[in-house]
């Protein structure tokens, strides 16, 4: 199987596992075209409150024009706006295919409660950072500096503690959405 292929196989099974998790899945080609697919995302949720990690991916995806936007070193001194926020956005370590399972880091400036607290999580992952499998993407975290927390998510918080009944957004997001950096050849 040729390389490209092989990429374009490993975004076709992470995009089908993440869809059986109950996560949404946009395919785009480059940081501008992210944006517009996050505003009409934001727009359409309603959401005017919106925490944003302090990454290289995630910085420019929010329009200027959002009043209500803040951006995390805003947020820092008062954690509680974090459960406030209507949409959180953060950058992927790694995604890992087989699972549709997304990989965060949480440190100082990309803390996990921009990823769990909020109802809406959207997530920006470029398709070179997607794996295999659980193991391949350990395998690549073992070649950075590792954070005090790597968290994983896959779909949506849900849970059947409540009367038996699976209910979402109880413990993190009701809503995950995955937005994937495709790049310009592919």
């Amino acid at each position: 199987m040729t390389e490209p292929k092989a990429k374009a196989n490993l975004r076709e099974q992470f995009r089908n596992a993440l869809l059986r998790a109950g996560g949404e899945y946009h395919a785009v080609r480059d940081l501008r075209e992210a944006e517009t697919v996050v505003a009409n995302i934001l727009a359409e949720a309603g959401a005017s409150r919106i925490v944003v990690e302090d990454s290289p991916i995630t910085r420019g995806l929010l329009p200027t024009s959002s009043a209500h936007t803040s951006t995390l070193a805003h947020l820092l001194p008062d954690k509680l706006q974090f459960a406030e926020a209507d949409a959180g956005i953060t950058s992927v370590l790694t995604g890992i295919a087989a699972t549709g399972t997304l990989v965060l880091a949480a440190s100082r400036l990309t803390p996990r409660s921009t990823s769990l607290l909020p109802p809406l999580h959207i997530a920006v992952l470029r398709a070179e950072d997607l794996v295999a499998t659980l193991a391949e993407s350990f395998a690549r975290l073992a070649t950075h500096d590792l954070p005090s927390q790597i968290i994983h998510i896959t779909g949506p918080s849900r849970t059947g503690d409540i009367e038996h009944d699976l209910t979402r957004g109880v413990h993190g997001p009701q809503r995950v959405v995955v937005i994937c950096l495709i790049g310009e050849t592919e």
